[in-house]
This record gives C-alpha cells, sequence and structure tokens, in this order.
C-alpha cells in the first residue's frame, strides 16, 4: 500500500526566516523538506534551524539559489515538485518566507500544471494576519501552462544554432532535430527533402512556432523574414522561459552542451 508522503518546500534568506519554518513544519509535519537558500546567505543553516527548534531528519535537499531571480526560483519549484517526481505525494511550497521576488516565482511554480502543488501563507501568530483567517493560508489556484519538453527543447536548438552574426531558419533547426531524434520527425524518413520536408516544417510551424512565436501569449520565439526564409530567435522572454523549464528537456539540453544559466 502507498503511504501519500508530505513533502515541502521552503524558501530560506536568513535567521528571520527560521521561525516561520519552524511554525509550519511543527503545524503540518513534513515528511520531505526542500529548502531553497538564497546564494547571499551567510549563516549556518542547518545550526540555525536547529537552534530554532527544525527538525532536519526530514530535509533531502538544499539547493542554493538566487532569491532576486523569480524566473529561477520557478524553475527550481517546477522541478522538485514535478508531478511525475512525486506522483504519489502530496506537495506544498510555503511563499511567506524568502525575499519577494523567490516567494512570487514559488507561488507561480505550485500553480504550474506540470506540478500538483499547493502554494500557502504562514500567518503565524502576528498582526499580520487578517481576522478570522487560519495560521495557514492556501492561495487561490491560477493554473499557468509552461512550455512543453519539446518546445523547451527547440528553444533550446534555436539558441545554441544563434550567434552574433547569424540566425538559423526553420531547415536548419529540422535538421539539428533530426540529428537529436526529436519525437515530432520520428516518423517522416527524410525531413529535409521533399514531402519529407514538407511535413517536417509544417509541425515545426504548427507544434513551436506558432505556439510560442509573435502575436502568442508567450512570444518566445521571433520570426524574421529578411528573404525567402524565415529566420528563428529566442526572445528575451523565451531566454527566460529556457531558464525556468530547463528540466523538462534536460537530456536535449545537456546533448546540446548548452550553458542555459549564462542565459540570466
Amino acid at each position: 500500500m502507498e503511504v501519500t508522503r508530505r513533502v515541502h518546500v521552503f524558501l530560506y534568506a536568513g535567521e528571520e526566516d527560521a521561525p516561520r519554518i519552524r511554525r509550519a513544519a511543527d503545524r503540518l509535519y513534513p515528511d520531505l523538506t526542500y529548502l531553497l537558500i538564497d546564494q547571499r546567505v551567510t549563516d549556518d543553516v542547518e545550526s540555525t534551524l536547529a537552534a530554532e527548534g527544525v527538525d532536519l531528519d526530514s530535509v533531502v535537499e538544499c539547493i542554493d539559489c538566487d532569491h532576486r531571480d523569480m524566473y529561477e526560483i520557478l524553475g527550481i519549484v517546477t522541478t522538485v515538485a514535478d508531478r511525475e517526481r512525486h506522483a504519489d505525494d502530496e506537495v506544498f511550497v510555503n511563499v511567506s518566507t524568502g525575499r519577494r521576488p523567490a516567494s512570487i516565482g514559488a507561488a507561480l511554480g505550485a500553480m504550474d500544471t506540470s506540478t500538483e502543488a499547493t502554494a500557502y501563507i504562514d500567518h503565524g501568530d502576528s498582526e499580520e494576519r487578517p481576522r478570522h483567517t487560519e495560521q495557514t493560508e492556501e492561495l487561490p489556484e491560477y493554473p499557468i501552462t509552461s512550455p512543453s519538453a519539446q518546445q523547451v527543447a527547440l528553444l533550446g536548438v534555436v539558441e545554441e544554432l544563434t550567434t552574433e552574426t547569424h540566425e538559423p531558419n526553420k531547415s536548419e533547426v529540422i535538421d539539428r532535430a533530426a540529428e537529436l531524434d526529436m519525437a515530432f520527425l520520428a516518423d517522416i524518413d527524410d525531413p529535409l527533402s521533399g514531402t519529407g520536408a514538407n511535413a517536417a516544417q509544417h509541425r515545426l510551424s504548427a507544434q513551436f512556432v506558432d505556439q510560442l512565436g509573435p502575436g502568442t501569449r508567450y512570444e518566445y520565439v521571433d520570426v524574421r523574414q529578411p528573404g525567402r526564409s524565415k529566420q528563428l530567435s529566442v526572445t528575451d522572454a523565451g531566454e527566460n522561459a529556457l531558464v525556468a523549464f530547463q528540466h523538462k528537456a534536460a537530456d536535449t539540453l545537456a546533448e546540446l552542451e548548452l550553458d542555459v544559466d549564462r542565459l540570466v
């Protein structure tokens, strides 16, 4: 019989966060805990939490990160709270600790449809708690759909092929995608010529450009047509998305040897 574990994600930006983490842990009894620690923290986090009375036995991973970077935190939360990684668990994200950009990124990560996490605020016993409000308050859910694994991988391909003097066209992207055995080309014998090329171009447009390009809700990809061939590039928003959701296409990005973190 599967036992449902309670998984909690806490943000830590300094010793002032320790009491809130302890209060939440005392009430919610996490079985597994991820600590997202701001890289500027200078104190010994485990000692500080232990002194506050936090049981560290549940901590499975401490992750150093930049609490000023909302996208980095968003990516970490969607990684550790991924629905496949914790398919049989209940995942909760405390957004009342850490720096403000980090707490926003954590809340967005919990709302991403690739997770089944619940974001909550710990009011504690402070005067900030509204009357008739529980000490622990779950945030309303506004589901956010992030790019698919294939779309993240294609963002990586476009980024890899882009230089200061060159932006790849669709054929170049398809050629590189074929080398990587990407799924959208799986049943096309020759994606670079004849009817196969037409099918590959159509699928790249339908599954990538039309969903992430100009005029879409994301606009992660820019399209220019200086001649007969459309040239693709990753926008600033697309670079942020590539950083935030890199875990979805980790194997492909590793094969590309793309240093995603340099984009931030």
